[in-house]
């Protein structure tokens, strides 16, 4: 147990010295250091003028300093008892650190790196994750919900807890209903409240959302002024701009269209053929490349490649089953498209689409069926006219 008091000074995340907890995990470890010294805290807050947590999620801070130890222990029972169903999801049943495990081997196979308070409460103290590192999910982690010492759920970190902070504490029903019925607030600009001289996160998060949501509250008026009298970044423009194309909103189009750089957004609207065809009007090239160098039919080249992947790799498993080729010839349908609308089926990122990466199929013919669908395009004078009248896409540009 410690005599240290947390003392709130404005910022939501923040390093806190926790030795016992880190010391209960890295006590059993063979290295001569661990690379975890301290605990990342977070707090969650509301979007509320208040510029302090509730009462609550400072009795748990002042609770986990004072209980470190004793949150540990009863992290690591809770992961041994879990590990049986863990040991079954993972095929971890033939390795041998997974054999006959005592909290020690639990020890050795987590580390705590932070945790995250709730805003979620129950008598008097807020509900916490303890989010970790473990050895048999190195990509997804490992969260553990507290209330107090008490774990109250065990899964990935995937932000599934909160769900299970409300079912334990009753406000399940209520919350779900709370969402039926909510009604959007007018977007509000914060400023740092004079306490600390800082926003909070939810506050940070309105500020950058201000403009968007006034566009996407259909306040055009108060959209348009805001931009009018701000100096925006020209990202932040194309990103109105991408959201007005998406949704239609003429009015912001147009406002939008001479403040941005239309360059590179072509690529955003891959699967929205009217949205392109409104770009090339206005000056875009169907041959503009991304970061990567690759053209738009380059990228419908990849797609098609990889749906054909899809379809060896189906027929490997399942070789008396039928498989449907509508995938496929939609995505020959697009590579048509776009070449109608002039995108240069020799452009050098096309061929990178050919390098398949098994050698479980042939690849060879599946290359020579991916160039079969520019081949047309890339002859000229008669010998294209003869290859039109044995080729399936004929009928696409019949008249």
């Amino acid at each position: 147990m410690t005599d240290q008091a947390f003392n709130f000074t404005g910022d939501w995340e923040f390093i806190l010295e926790l030795p016992e907890l880190v010391a209960y995990f890295s006590e059993t470890s063979t290295s001569s250091h661990d690379p975890i010294k301290k605990i990342r805290v977070e707090i969650q807050d509301d979007l509320s003028e208040n510029p302090d947590p509730n009462l609550e999620q400072l009795n748990t801070l002042q609770y986990i300093l004072e209980n470190q130890k004793l949150i540990a222990e009863k992290a690591c029972i809770k992961v041994l008892e879990q590990m049986p169903q863990i040991i079954r999801d993972y095929n971890l049943e033939a390795e041998r650190d997974y054999k006959n495990l005592t909290i020690d081997d639990i020890k050795e196979l987590v580390r705590v790196t932070s945790v995250y308070i709730q805003i979620d409460i129950k008598e008097g103290y807020a509900y916490y994750d303890l989010f970790c590192n473990c050895k048999w999910d190195e990509e997804h982690g490992l969260n553990l919900l507290f209330w107090k010492d008490k774990p109250i759920w065990f899964g990935q970190i995937d932000g599934s807890s909160g769900w299970e902070a409300i079912k334990d504490n009753g406000t399940y029903e209520q919350v779900k209903e709370a969402q039926k019925n909510f009604v959007r607030t007018k977007p509000k600009l914060f400023v740092p409240h004079p306490k600390y001289g800082k926003l909070k996160p939810s506050q940070e998060f309105a500020n950058k959302s201000y403009a968007l949501n006034l566009m996407r509250q259909n306040m055009y008026v108060e959209f348009i002024e805001y931009i009018n009298q701000s100096d925006i970044e020209q990202s932040k423009l194309q990103e109105f701009f991408r959201d007005a194309l998406q949704s239609n909103r003429t009015e912001i189009i147009q406002f939008l269209l001479p403040k941005v750089k239309l360059s590179g957004l072509i690529h955003w609207f891959r699967k929205s053929p009217n949205i392109i065809e409104y770009l090339l009007e206005k000056g875009v090239s169907i041959n503009e490349t991304d970061h990567y160098q690759k053209t738009i039919l380059a990228k419908a080249m990849f797609e098609f490649r990889h749906l054909l992947t899809i379809r060896e790799e189906y027929k490997l498993r399942n070789p008396d089953a039928d498989f449907s080729n509508e995938h496929i010839e939609k995505s020959k349908q697009d590579i048509l498209w776009f070449i109608s609308k002039g995108a240069d089926v020799n452009h050098k990122s096309i061929e990178s689409a050919y390098a398949f990466s098994s050698n479980q199929y042939d690849s060879k013919n599946l290359i020579e069926e991916m160039k079969d669908v520019l081949r047309l395009h890339q002859l000229n004078g008669d010998d294209k006219k003869v290859v039109a009248e044995k080729k399936w896409w004929q009928r696409f540009f019949k008249g």
